[in-house]
């Protein structure tokens, strides 16, 4: 017999707000790493970082991902998260043909201390919440 016919139809469960804030700010924090890994193996580790739309898309994708990503069980797929999540692969492969334009350049090592400043801001936060829940 399969369980999931015997449980009773319930609403569809939502995800509080600061739980997907706290989402979308841990996967920045993997996205700056992963991003400073490349960079250092590529590049060097002393070398300067130049901020283009690639790695700013790059981030943004990644916060929609973050901020989507939290599936509970008793969570079902619905329209809105399938269109976020689109929307984040979409931005990823645009980000492919953007033209390389220099916006910012700035030293490698801060893209480590901004990804530990979104790991300790994404960590607090869910923290934040799940202990008044």
């Amino acid at each position: 017999m399969n369980p999931s016919n015997t449980q009773p139809n319930r609403p569809p469960a939502t995800v509080p707000t600061a739980i997907r804030i706290g989402g979308a700010f841990l996967v920045l924090a993997f996205v700056m790493f992963i991003t400073f890994a490349v960079h250092a193996f590529r590049e060097g580790f002393f070398s300067a970082f130049e901020v283009t739309p690639t790695f700013l898309l790059n981030c943004a994708a990644g916060l929609i991902v973050g901020a989507f990503f939290t599936v509970g069980a008793a969570q079902r797929a619905n329209m809105s998260r399938l269109i976020a999540l689109g929307a984040a692969v979409g931005m990823i492969i645009v980000g492919r043909f953007v033209p390389h334009v220099v916006l910012m350049s700035m030293e490698s090592f801060w893209l480590p201390a901004y990804g530990v400043a979104s790991l300790i801001a994404g960590v607090l936060i869910r923290n934040r919440i799940m202990k008044q829940n």
